[in-house]
C-alpha cells in the first residue's frame, strides 16, 4: 500500500519500510530494539499478535540499521503445505535482498549453505555509496513455524516433578509446564529439549 500525507495510515496492514516517514510514536522502542541488535548476535522480539511488531521492524528498525550501514534482510516463511523447505526459502530471501540492495554483489551459490557463504574468507558487501555492509537476517512471524513442536521436559536435579514430561508448543512457539518442588530447599534444574537443537536448562531456587 502506497502511503502519502493525505493517506498516512495503512489500516490493518503493517507499515512497510518505505512508509517510515509516517511511522510515529515508537522512538523509544526503536532505539531499544536497535541497541539490542547491535549488541547481540541474536535478538528475539516477542509479543501478542496485533501489537505492531512487523511495523516496528520494517518502518522503525530497518531505517535505523541502514543509517549504520547494516543491511536488513526480511524473511517471512511460507508455512503452507507444499511450500519449499525453510532452508531454501531463507537462502532465496538472502540472495534476493542482496541482489536488490547491493552494487555488484557477491551472491551465495545454489549448493552453498548460508553459513558457508557468510563465512567465506573473501566475503564482503558494499553499498552504492561505498560503505561496507553487514547483513542482519530478520525472521518475522518466526514463532508460527514453531507451533506443534514436541518439547520433552525433565527434572535433572533437585527433586520435584513436572506436570507433563512431553507436550507440544502452541501459537507463538510457547510450551509450558507446572513444576512441583521437592521436599528440601536448594536449587532444581529443569530441562526443555526439542529434537535437533541444544536443550534449555532452567534453574529454580527453592527456599
Amino acid at each position: 500500500m502506497q502511503l502519502d500525507k493525505d493517506n498516512p495510515w495503512p489500516g490493518l496492514e503493517s507499515f512497510e519500510e518505505d512508509a517510515h516517514a509516517f511511522f510515529f510514536g515508537r522512538d523509544r522502542e526503536i532505539k531499544l530494539l536497535r541497541d539490542h541488535v547491535l549488541d547481540s548476535q541474536v535478538t528475539v522480539l516477542y509479543g501478542r499478535s496485533g501489537l505492531g511488531k512487523t511495523s516496528l521492524l520494517q518502518a522503525g528498525l530497518f531505517p535505523s540499521l541502514r543509517e549504520r550501514h547494516l543491511l536488513p534482510i526480511y524473511v517471512r516463511f511460507d508455512l503452507k503445505p507444499g511450500a519449499a523447505p525453510l532452508t531454501q526459502q531463507l537462502h532465496h530471501a538472502v540472495r534476493d535482498s542482496i541482489m536488490a540492495d547491493v552494487s555488484d554483489p557477491m551472491l551465495p551459490l545454489d549448493a552453498e549453505s548460508l553459513w558457508e557463504y557468510l563465512h567465506r574468507n573473501d566475503f564482503e558487501l558494499w553499498s552504492g555509496r561505498n560503505y561496507p555492509l553487514i547483513p542482519v537476517i530478520v525472521l518475522d512471524q518466526f514463532g508460527n513455524s514453531l507451533k506443534n513442536v514436541t518439547v520433552d521436559w525433565t527434572v535433572l536435579s533437585g527433586g520435584g516433578s513436572v506436570s507433563e514430561t512431553s507436550n507440544q508448543t502452541v501459537e507463538g512457539g510457547v510450551s509450558s509446564v507446572t513444576y512441583t518442588t521437592g521436599p528440601t530447599a536448594g536449587t532444581a534444574q529443569i530441562q526443555a529439549k526439542v529434537n535437533g537443537i541444544p536443550p534449555v536448562i532452567f534453574s529454580v531456587t527453592i527456599t
